[in-house]
């Protein structure tokens, strides 16, 4: 890829990075009667407080029936991270918004040294510049929600999982299972991934053939259950209410309204929300899976398989869920399918002399629908939650 593509992609990101800045709402626009007002409230609860009093948000949520409908206690790290944040930034919805932002930023960053080390630099550049003007993620980067930073933990302890299954370093997987308890701590939902890396670790022991030690297998599983189980009985002050929590959050969707009217829907819902929010992307992405299982010659490289995988097994697993389906929830699937669309287009373009030209021409087209999306839906429609009846709304395909 020609040297003067690398400096307009660095540039088209810093764009894309100045433009969800100016996009976060003022102080009086954010959704106070809704998630975000529950978040500040607890944020600055402990920033004041300390996070000492934990338990007594665990008490609350457990004996105030009105405070159910919130974002459960068992985000720990969530609010261990934004009291922190709001006690030297000021207890406000923009601190909020700023760190959702940052967290959006290093998004970037990890997923820039990550993807140039397992796919090189031109496929990296590509990538990050077409995730840098997701409009999912944009959006979540704008708001005082814990999406963005949960986001950005999954997303690092995914690179630390493939890190690890490729240097085989102790040191690698230590910091995996830090990263990746951690992202359970902010959005609990994030559990359902143990199932795919304990999945992948077996495939690439005994299909791969790869010498790696067994005893990882199980100490993918137990070690960030025990952390994190480990910490959630400290801050839910007893195991008792730990229990009570943890049933309460199987149950809840079903019994919330909000859940029971725009929350549930067929497998295939997370597919329409995405290409209502980024076609062209999904719709790449989506080729390029087909074109994977119909050439497996892509499956010898392990790193195509990995992510081929994860698509397929947190797909599953989310489609599982009857009251759960938002795309919010499937935030994560966004960045494989911008890694996949990045294939796809070099797929598209390999027979020809200009591929590299005619693939940084097509990423450009690309960031700029996906640029007209993310300030069409969320700007200018400011949507707050893209469930599937508001995105329809918006989109005029119902009244």
């Amino acid at each position: 890829m020609r040297k003067i593509y690398y400096i307009i992609a660095l540039l088209l990101v810093i764009f894309g990075l100045f433009s969800v800045y100016i996009y976060i709402p003022k102080e009086d626009n954010f959704a106070k009667g809704a998630d975000e007002g529950h978040y500040l409230a607890y944020s600055k609860y402990l920033s004041e407080n300390g996070i000492t009093n934990y338990p007594k948000i665990f008490k609350e949520h457990v004996e105030i029936e009105k405070n159910r409908i919130w974002p459960s206690p068992l985000r720990f790290g969530y609010f261990l991270l934004s009291s922190l944040w709001l006690k030297i930034f000021g207890p406000t919805f923009r601190s909020l918004a700023n760190l959702s932002f940052i967290c959006y930023v290093f998004l970037l960053l990890f997923s820039l040294y990550f993807s140039n080390r397992y796919f090189g630099k031109e496929i990296a550049s590509l990538f990050v510049l077409l995730l840098a003007f997701s409009p999912l993620a944009m959006a979540m980067a704008k708001r005082a929600l814990s999406d963005s930073m949960g986001n950005m933990f999954i997303a690092i302890s995914i690179w630390l999982f493939l890190s690890f299954l490729t240097e085989k370093k102790i040191f690698n997987f230590i910091l995996f299972i830090v990263f990746y308890a951690f992202s359970i701590l902010i959005r609990e939902q994030y559990i359902l991934f143990i199932c795919f890396f304990s999945l992948y670790f077996l495939i690439y022991k005994y299909i791969y053939k790869v010498n790696i030690p067994t005893i990882y297998f199980p100490a993918i599983i137990l070690l960030p259950l025990f952390i994190v189980g480990l910490i959630w009985v400290i801050s839910s002050g007893s195991l008792a209410n730990l229990i009570y929590m943890i049933k309460l959050t199987r149950v809840l969707p079903t019994i919330n309204e909000y859940s029971v009217l725009f929350c549930r829907g067929p497998w295939f819902r997370y597919m329409i929300d995405y290409i209502l929010i980024s076609p062209l992307v999904t719709i790449l992405a989506l080729s390029f899976i087909i074109y994977v299982l119909a050439n497996r010659s892509f499956l010898k490289d392990y790193k195509i398989s990995y992510f081929l995988i994860l698509f397929f097994v947190l797909y599953i697993l989310l489609s599982i869920f009857d009251y759960n389906k938002n795309v919010r929830y499937a935030i994560n699937l966004d960045m494989i399918m911008r890694l996949f669309a990045v294939f796809m287009l070099k797929e598209i373009f390999k027979k020809s002399k200009f591929m590299s030209d005619f693939v940084f021409m097509a990423i450009l087209f690309l960031c700029l629908t996906d640029y007209l999306n993310f300030t069409y839906l969320f700007c200018q429609k400011n949507i707050y939650d893209p469930v599937s009846f508001v995105l329809l709304k918006v989109r005029q395909f119902i009244p």
